[in-house]
C-alpha cells in the first residue's frame, strides 16, 4: 500500500507524499525488502482518517481482485456473534486506553465506536502520541506505535461494508477499477464482536486464525464433511 502510494507520487516527479494513514506530524523514509524501486522515498504523516478508510479499502479491492477471492461473511452466519482477536484485540485495547471512558461497551464495542475514537486519535500530532501513550499498553512498544492510526482504520476496513461508511470516508471510489469490495459486513452499531486476547483461560493470537484457514479449505473440499489435515513438523 505505502509502495504504490509511494510510485504514484514518484511517476509525478514528487520525492514525498502524504501518508493519511500516519499520525499528522510523523515523517518516515520508505526502505528494505519490498521498496527497492522507491527506497528513500518521504512520507508525511496527515492523519487522515477518511481519506486512509477509503485507500485502505481500495487495497483490500485490489488484493481480492488479484486473488479472485471476495470477502463477505455467509448470510447464514448473520447475527452470529463473534470473537476478535490479535489485531482487533490489541488496537481496540490500545483505544481504550488512549481514550477512558469512551469505549464504553469495550470488549463488544461496536464499530461505530471504536472508529469514532481512531479517527480522533489519527488527528494527534506524532510527539503527543509519544507523550501519551509511550509505555502505557503493554501490547504496544515504541515501535508499533506509529502504525495503530492506520491499526484502527485496518480493523474497521475489514469488519464492515463500504456503503455503511458515514460521512466522506465511504470509500466509493478508486481503487484501480472495479468497485471497491467491502469487508466482512458486520452491522456497525450492533455488539456483534467480543474482541479478546485470551478465551476460557488459552490465548488466541493470529496462529489459531493460520490454522483455522488451513483447515477450512480442507473442509469444504470434504463436502462438509468433518475433515483433517496432518502439519509436518
Amino acid at each position: 500500500m505505502w509502495r504504490e502510494l509511494a510510485l504514484e507520487a514518484k511517476s509525478g516527479g514528487a520525492n514525498a507524499a502524504d501518508n493519511p494513514c500516519g499520525f499528522r506530524g510523523r515523517n518516515e523514509t520508505l526502505g528494505g525488502r519490498g521498496f527497492g524501486d522507491v527506497d528513500g522515498f518521504a512520507l508525511r504523516g496527515t492523519g487522515d482518517h477518511a481519506a486512509c478508510l477509503t485507500a485502505t479499502r481500495a487495497a483490500i479491492s485490489a488484493l481480492q481482485r488479484a486473488g479472485r477471492t471476495e470477502m463477505r461473511m455467509p448470510e447464514e452466519l448473520r447475527g452470529t456473534k463473534f470473537y476478535g482477536m490479535s489485531l482487533l484485540y490489541h488496537v481496540t485495547h490500545w483505544l481504550s486506553i488512549a481514550f477512558p471512558g469512551r469505549l464504553e461497551n469495550f470488549p463488544t464495542s461496536p464499530v461505530s465506536e471504536f472508529s469514532s475514537a481512531a479517527k480522533d486519535a489519527c488527528a494527534w500530532e506524532w510527539d503527543d502520541v509519544v507523550a501519551r501513550m509511550d509505555g502505557k499498553d503493554e501490547n504496544t512498544a515504541i515501535d508499533r506505535l506509529p502504525g495503530r492510526c492506520f491499526d484502527g482504520v485496518l480493523a474497521e476496513a475489514l469488519l464492515t461494508a463500504a456503503d455503511d461508511d458515514e460521512g466522506d470516508g465511504g470509500g466509493g471510489g478508486g481503487g484501480g477499477g472495479g468497485k471497491i469490495a467491502g469487508g466482512f459486513g458486520f452491522d456497525r452499531y450492533a455488539k456483534d464482536v467480543t474482541f479478546v486476547e485470551n478465551v476460557n483461560g488459552g490465548d488466541v493470537e493470529w496462529t489459531m486464525g493460520a490454522a483455522i484457514s488451513l483447515l477450512h479449505p480442507a473442509a469444504a473440499l470434504g463436502g462438509g464433511q468433518e475433515a483433517s489435515r496432518e502439519l509436518d513438523g
